[in-house]
């Protein structure tokens, strides 16, 4: 009674609010409605100094019809309110709302606060943001829905708190409730919140503001493993992310990661790719040698953003760690590893004995391209100018001169000339040179000393002319 005299003139003739009822009632009858507020509100060390401030909050928390809206503004209208009190009544409204409608209620009482543009509230912003943290806890629906409402919004300093607050809360499955309209936000939501970025759900909704997002990721102090992270979320949401800003962004890891993607048929080799990958081809070579045993589709890849006539070491190597156990290999990776096996210069590579008869079979069915010829046309040049067409005898003759000039074994023979006309082909230019006759028939005397080495048709076609 003696902290409601402070505020009470009981001598006017007013009509006395419910809550005037309520104090006065209390003291007649020793109730204590009033104190037991105020010591919610303040604590048991409440002064009678707190009175003036706090009663009209506790009026319009007992008037009628009244809701944790309307209290809610009663407390950012008050004056002289010490923060801290301030912050237990913003606490003690989020409790009434709960009461009223649950999360939705809480939802919709941090909304509305983010928009005034008042600062009476400025003081109770962490309420406000473990307020925020509290929806997501309890209605993730409810905290994605508050976080849409707010982008775009011309926020108070609560506002702002609240925002920061929620982005941090956002989880990948959240980016769902996501549409065209707040695609424009994704680089602030990344740039406040970048673990979205490892999450292909982000990527898939960035629609053509990937760039932008990889600018906002590149100017942050990224680990090498987050960076790879981020690639692998752009490369497996299968978004139209641009290719040169990805390689700016991941570096070697992005091509590694996008040659992979390639070969293994998760993208496409598209022009932006090609672009971007041909002038890379020390990158590529790195990614070949990164594998332990590359898959044909790897070296077919390598193949059209590499030379086999630069670095041809480190090039064989892989080739042969590839290709070695194929049981058959496409034109373009065996003319590749052809060109490698005619600058080994060794009848016994490996590479030779994989390599020339399909890429032999290829060029007497016209299924290699001009620049895989290429490759090959200084290494197997024509006899005449009038033969220059007939570039399977530019391979066999190439083929014929190295056999005669290391005396090449029967099985080394047999194991390279697998089919019966690229034999007579290599018989026939052996036959016309007088220099290397003697060699075709030495490798005639061991076919007859030797029956078991070759087959029928390989046999048939070494004996052709005779």
């Amino acid at each position: 009674s003696a902290g409601a005299a402070l505020v009470l003139d009981i001598r006017a003739a007013n009509t006395a609010e419910v809550w005037v009822k309520l104090v006065l009632e209390g003291a007649k009858c020793g109730e204590t409605t009033f104190r037991s507020w105020l010591d919610h509100a303040v604590g048991s060390d409440a002064s009678r100094g707190v009175v003036p401030s706090l009663v009209p909050i506790f009026g319009a928390w007992h008037a009628r019809g009244s809701s944790a809206r309307s209290v809610l503004a009663s407390i950012a209208t008050a004056k002289e309110l010490d923060p801290g009190v301030q912050s237990r009544l913003v606490n003690m409204v989020f409790e009434l709302a709960d009461r009223e409608s649950g999360a939705r209620g809480r939802r919709e009482l941090i909304q509305e606060v983010c928009g005034r543009r008042d600062t009476e509230l400025a003081s109770a912003g962490a309420v406000f943001e473990e307020q925020t943290r509290r929806l997501f806890e309890e209605s993730r629906a409810e905290g994605v829905a508050l976080l849409l409402s707010l982008l775009g919004v011309e926020l108070a300093e609560v506002g702002v708190r609240v925002l920061q607050a929620a982005l941090l809360l956002l989880a990948p499955h959240d980016l769902e409730a996501f549409g065209d309209a707040q695609a424009p936000y994704l680089p602030t939501i990344v740039g406040a919140n970048p673990q979205l970025a490892s999450f292909p759900a982000l990527w898939s909704r960035v629609g053509g503001r990937g760039a932008e997002v990889l600018s906002q990721l590149g100017s942050m102090n990224l680990s090498d493993m987050e960076r790879g992270a981020v690639v692998e979320a752009i490369i497996s949401s299968g978004g139209n992310a641009s290719v040169d800003a990805l390689v700016r962004f991941g570096g070697k890891t992005a091509s590694f990661r996008g040659l992979a993607a390639i070969a293994s048929g998760q993208i496409q080799l598209s022009w932006p790719w090609r672009s971007v990958l041909s002038g890379q081809p020390d990158t590529v070579l790195e990614w070949l040698e990164s594998l332990s045993s590359p898959s044909l589709r790897d070296l077919e890849l390598g193949s059209l953003f590499v030379s086999p006539k630069a670095t041809q070491t480190r090039l064989a190597t892989v080739w042969k760690s590839g290709v070695t156990n194929a049981s058959s290999v496409v034109p373009r990776v065996a003319a590749f590893g052809l060109t490698l096996a005619f600058w080994e210069a060794d009848v016994k590579s490996p590479l030779l004995a994989v390599c020339f008869q399909p890429t032999y079979d290829a060029t007497g069915n016209s299924r290699l391209d001009y620049d895989e010829w290429e490759w090959l046309q200084e290494y197997a040049p024509s006899s005449s100018f009038w033969r220059d067409w007939d570039k399977c005898e530019r391979l066999a003759a190439a083929l014929a001169r190295r056999l005669e000039q290391q005396d090449a074994r029967l099985d080394t023979v047999c194991s390279i000339l697998r089919g019966g006309a690229a034999i007579r082909k290599v018989v026939a230019v052996l036959n016309d040179d007088k220099g290397s006759r003697q060699y075709l028939r030495s490798l005639r005397r061991a076919a007859e000393a030797s029956p078991s080495i070759g087959t029928r048709e390989q046999r048939n076609a070494l004996f052709t002319d005779q």
